[in-house]
Order: C-alpha cells, then sequence, then structure tokens
C-alpha cells in the first residue's frame, strides 16, 4: 500500500518538473565553427535551450573543446559577448575564428 502510494506521488512528482520545465524553453540561433556538433542544431541552425542558458551552455552543447573555445571570438546578436552572457529567447549566438585563410 505505502509503496504504492510512493509510485504515485513520484509519477506526479516527474510530470510537474517535466511541465514546468517545458515551459521555459527557448531558442537560439547559432553560427557554430567548423568541428562542432551540427546534430544538435535543427536544418535552419536553431538550438532549443532552457530559459537562463549561457553563451557557455552552446559552446557545450555543439561539443566545442576548452582550448578551442578560448580561440574563438563570440558575439550575440552582432556585438561582443563573453562566455558566461545570459542568453534571450530569438538570440543569434556566433562562433568565429579571429584567424582564417583565404
Amino acid at each position: 500500500m505505502l509503496r504504492d502510494a510512493l509510485d504515485v506521488s513520484s509519477v506526479k512528482l516527474a510530470v510537474q518538473w517535466t511541465a514546468s520545465v517545458w515551459r521555459h524553453i527557448m531558442k537560439v540561433n547559432v553560427i557554430a565553427p567548423l568541428g562542432s556538433d551540427f546534430s544538435v542544431l535543427d536544418s535552419k541552425s536553431w538550438m532549443e535551450l532552457p530559459e537562463g542558458s549561457t553563451v557557455r551552455t552552446v559552446l557545450k552543447r555543439i561539443k566545442c573543446s576548452p582550448v578551442k573555445a578560448k580561440l574563438l571570438l563570440v558575439s550575440v546578436n552582432g556585438e561582443r559577448a563573453r562566455l558566461d552572457r545570459v542568453l534571450m529567447d530569438g538570440d543569434v549566438v556566433g562562433f568565429f575564428s579571429p584567424i582564417s585563410g583565404g
């Protein structure tokens, strides 16, 4: 009897947690550097993230190594940004190498 009550309350708690997390999802457009994991982006380079995510979160999701991340310039909506910049729904996040050939 007690076990059944615990199972029901666990399911209710899981449903409440999932519902609260799902409501707080945002999308950002990502201009990812070469060598990134593009599978986390949709066909138009959008990524879903929880509200409150930072540029650093995007780097982790695209599996950019910490060494490579230190060499990249970061922009959010065309302005230089730091890795701890909190993103907003609809932001455009770009990663660019200051060294490129041509």
